[in-house]
């Protein structure tokens, strides 16, 4: 079963990535005329970026499986190798040809965090070189939380999640209504503990842990009414975001809403 899962989930990443990719080629493509056409991209601006969200999701299901097996400081280590080494590498592809590209043409680049950028240590975008990176420093941050979950007995893992899981809720919604801290003129000045840290985001892949708990040892009986509520999840959301926002629920202020909805 759970081949076949992952199969599946193969195809899901594929879409996941496709999303994305034409979310953020919208921007390029307008810049050529190509608001004159009724076209693929100005569907996806509407919610192509929750790509983002299904990859979270994802990350949360698969670091659960690989790290099924592993236990001892070797095991722990090699899963440290393996990762970032996975993520920086491929990374490191990108962001030392664009800082070389930037330097030669002389843009400005003084507020940029380049060894926050270069690590991923950095959890503010607009201090990052490669502004869309700004999702593997999540990717990171929740590798970095199973290294020190794999020192615990595997028993207690999942309730160390599950408590986890609460406590980020709690402490969202207290962010959320009572110090308003996605209000658009706060956001930015907002500590990183609520923004990164204890980020709604950080939720989406405990979700994806709980699903692979589940799945391990239960099957979804019927998959027709978790379709249907995923699908009024996701109209819902566009709805919400197209007649009362106005806006994009891809931008951080907004981040709340989004995990809600399409999380």
């Amino acid at each position: 079963m759970q081949n076949n899962i992952l199969i599946n989930i193969q195809f899901l990443r594929a879409v996941a990535a496709i999303m994305v990719v034409l979310f953020h080629t919208t921007t390029h493509y307008y810049k050529v005329g190509g608001e004159k056409f009724g076209n693929i991209f100005s569907i996806l601006e509407q919610f192509g970026y929750i790509g983002v969200d299904i990859f979270f999701v994802i990350s949360g299901y698969i670091i659960w499986l690989t790290t099924r097996k592993i236990s001892g400081t070797k095991g722990i280590l090699d899963f440290i190798y393996n990762r970032t080494t996975r993520i920086y590498l491929a990374y490191w592809i990108f962001f030392i040809p664009v800082l070389m590209v930037y330097s030669y043409f002389g843009k400005d680049i003084t507020r940029i965090d380049i060894l926050g950028s270069f690590f991923l240590t950095s959890t503010a975008i607009d201090e990052l070189l490669i502004p869309v990176s700004w999702t593997l420093s999540y990717e990171l941050y929740f590798y970095a939380l199973f290294v020190f979950l794999l020192s615990l007995p595997k028993k207690y893992t999942i309730y160390f999640l599950s408590i986890l899981f609460i406590l980020i809720l709690m402490i969202q919604v207290w962010a959320y209504f009572y110090l308003n801290i996605y209000d658009k003129a706060i956001f930015n000045t907002a500590s990183t503990f609520f923004t990164f840290f204890m980020s709604p985001y950080t939720l989406e892949f405990i979700a994806g842990t709980f699903i692979a708990n589940y799945l391990e040892k239960n099957r979804i009986k019927n998959l027709k009414i978790t379709f249907i509520l995923g699908l009024i999840f996701f109209i819902t959301g566009i709805i919400y975001q197209n007649n009362y926002l106005h806006d994009s629920l891809s931008l951080g202020y907004y981040m709340v809403e989004r995990v809600f909805f399409f999380g």
